[in-house]
């Protein structure tokens, strides 16, 4: 086990019995999910580091493209065609609420409806 720091927190890596690494991920003060360090690396030297760690962990950011996009989500449950500033556009869906709007192959908008019961 190890910790990598970070500006904004620590990840915990962990290795299993077969030496895959794995690096957790923190939502606040809870680590939520791992994620196998070769991954990270992978898409660290295709993205740059910043981009490549918010890929790994799910975070999607306007500017990215739709590789990236679909890096970090996969495929959307629907698409649904829109306008965005005028021009044509469309709206990614994603389980968990997510809504990302895409146009000419770049994230424009990132939404996530939150519940409420």
């Amino acid at each position: 086990m190890a910790v990598d720091l970070h500006d904004n927190g620590a990840y915990l890596i962990l290795e299993d019995s077969n030496g895959q690494r794995l690096k957790g991920i923190p939502y606040g003060h809870v680590v939520a999910g791992f994620v196998a360090k070769e991954r990270v690396d992978s898409l660290i030297s295709r993205y740059g580091k910043d981009d490549g760690e918010k890929i790994a962990f799910q975070h999607v950011a306007e500017g990215m493209t739709k590789a990236m996009l679909v890096e970090a989500f996969g495929d959307p449950i629907k698409r649904e065609q829109t306008t965005y500033d005028g021009k044509p556009a469309e709206i990614w869906r994603y389980p968990e609420g997510y809504n990302i709007g895409v146009q000419n192959g770049k994230v424009v908008s990132v939404r996530k409806n939150s519940y409420y019961w």
